[in-house]
């Protein structure tokens, strides 16, 4: 008769109910932190060339001038140059004419992959003789 009590009784049902309710409650936690995550990495993500030069710059100081801005779409093709070694699609690559200066940006983990000077292969380097009197 004590089991038949227990399975009708009021106890029984309450019981059943503390994982439903537990579960759900993690569920919905889960969500929530999933649709979070989600929207504010959107957020974060700059949208504009100037978002991006304000992220850079939250990193290292800048020259004073505005860099030409451009993204990487075919990491492949740039990774036989030891500079872009590490260059992923989807990462800013900052050009500084004046200043001479790259700066490779990647906004998906806000870091700075690389920062280095322009180098121009093409450029001679001046004479070193004396001229003859």
């Amino acid at each position: 008769m004590r089991f038949e009590e227990k399975m009708s009784g009021a106890s029984f049902g309450k019981r059943s109910r503390a994982p439903f309710w537990i579960i759900t409650g993690l569920v919905i936690c889960a969500l929530v932190a999933a649709v979070t995550v989600f929207f504010m990495r959107g957020r974060l993500e700059p949208k504009t060339d100037e978002d991006v030069i304000k992220r850079v710059g939250q990193h290292i100081v800048l020259p004073d001038e505005t860099p030409s801005v451009t993204t990487v779409e075919n990491a492949g093709a740039l990774s036989s140059q030891p500079f872009f070694a590490s260059v992923k699609d989807g990462d800013k690559i900052l050009i500084f004419q004046q200043a001479a200066r790259i700066i490779i940006y990647r906004p998906s983990e806000n870091v700075l992959v690389n920062v280095g000077p322009i180098v121009d292969d093409n450029a001679t380097t001046p004479s070193t003789t004396t001229p003859s009197e």
